[in-house]
């Protein structure tokens, strides 16, 4: 047998020319007679131009909102710090100052029962310490300029807007069962609404969008946004019920909000309207937190006294259970009103209100320690005990003063310098 070249190859697949009706080679884009291109050569063709007009036309696409929203919220963060006080560098690194977190609009179930609908705005442009700045910051620098630039500044910062505050619902929803007074802060919300809204974009115009640019959406924010859930899922104190509800707002926005497609005017008078209605709204609602700030800020020393109190009858309820239990004969020189004080202060503890997250770490200490006395005063010997609770006191001692060393100056307290030195 003679082996086969191509002259004695047999012939690849063929297909019929459009153009001059002879059969050509299919796998050739163009026909071997007339040159033509063959119809899926044209349509490749035709995707991308298509592709390179959206592409291009979004590229030169402005963000100013995107922009004008990073500025807006490191200045806020940057003037709570100064008015926290105490060491500067301390506040522009933890910013946990509850009275002033509440005073500049953080949202609160309790105040937004009272009335202060403000709050469903402000506390989107607030963050709690400078890990949560930067990284909210670099998610909406991330993620910000696409959605600005598919559906223009206007319609971009309803969008914002309105998931920030389904996010500030969906915290309140979330947090009804647990304590009514903690204040949350954060632009997550509006973040989360931006996937969301990407999300839906990608479904609602797969016939329209590049196929390129939907498998960017579909492989790059989905995974995105079930991590981030997860991970709120995961760690106790992220507010995942302000994700979820940023969220569920944007993509129900995208559903009725169109994008801007390429060739679309971009800038329109009701665009420019939407733009000033809502510098308005949130000027409006932080004018609105600065009127009512000065109760706040009279009730952070208030709340501080309160804590302190609270603080001071643990203490000397432990310091009496300590004593009095480490004497021979314990049982039957135990002071008959010792559950009394350990209830006060049980009582105190539960209602204390805290100036920020260390003072809640002081307080939760606290309060266990003081129920391991009740509980021990309930068991046939109490004093079995007291080893643990004379640890649990020397802890809570040191835990205190070092609060007292890195955030006190803020709250006018100052360790004595024997307990400096």
């Amino acid at each position: 047998m003679q082996p086969e070249t191509d002259e004695t190859k047999p012939p690849g697949p063929l297909r019929l020319c459009e153009t001059c009706g002879n059969m050509t080679t299919a796998e050739l884009s163009y026909c071997m007679h007339c040159g033509a291109l063959s119809r899926e050569a044209v349509e490749a063709m035709q995707q991308d131009r298509a592709e390179h007009r959206f592409f291009t036309d979004l590229a030169v696409r402005a963000t100013p909102v995107t922009t004008a929203i990073l500025v807006m919220n490191i200045l806020i963060y940057l003037i709570m710090a100064a008015v926290t006080g105490g060491s500067i560098l301390q506040s522009l690194l933890y910013m946990n100052d509850v009275g002033v977190l509440v005073a500049f609009g953080a949202k609160t179930n309790e105040l937004l029962r009272q009335g202060e609908w403000f709050r469903l705005i402000t506390p989107i442009f607030l963050h709690g310490g400078l890990l949560h700045l930067a990284s909210n910051s670099y998610a909406i620098y991330a993620i910000g300029p696409l959605v600005e630039k598919l559906y223009g500044s206007a319609r971009y910062l309803l969008l914002y807007l309105l998931a920030g505050v389904g996010g500030v619902i969906g915290s309140f929803i979330g947090s009804r069962g647990g304590s009514q007074t903690v204040p949350g802060v954060g632009a997550s919300g509006a973040i989360f609404g931006l996937f969301g809204a990407l999300l839906v974009v990608g479904y609602k115009y797969r016939n329209e969008l590049p196929p390129r640019f939907r498998q960017s959406i579909k492989s790059g924010i989905l995974p995105v946004i079930v991590i981030n859930l997860f991970i709120g899922f995961s760690i106790p104190f992220i507010d995942n019920a302000a994700h979820i509800g940023g969220l569920v707002t944007g993509a129900l926005l995208a559903f009725a909000i169109p994008y801007i497609a390429p060739g679309q005017a971009r800038v329109t008078t009701a665009g420019k309207a939407i733009i000033g209605g809502c510098v308005l709204l949130v000027g409006a609602s932080f004018v609105q937190a600065w009127q009512a700030s000065p109760q706040h800020l009279a009730r952070r020393s208030d709340s501080l006294q309160t804590f302190l109190d609270a603080v001071n009858q643990a203490e000397s309820a432990t310091v009496r259970f300590v004593r009095e239990f480490g004497r021979p004969n314990d049982a039957a020189l135990a002071s008959s009103d010792l559950r009394e004080d350990l209830d006060k202060a049980a009582r105190l503890l539960v209602n204390a209100p805290v100036p920020d997250s260390k003072a809640e770490s002081i307080r939760k200490e606290f309060l266990e320690l003081v129920k391991l006395q009740q509980a021990a005063l309930e068991s046939p010997s109490p004093a079995s005990r007291l080893e643990s609770i004379a640890n649990g006191l020397i802890k809570i001692r040191e835990d205190f003063k070092k609060w007292i060393a890195s955030d006190g100056e803020r709250y006018g307290l100052r360790l004595k310098q024997s307990e400096v030195e």
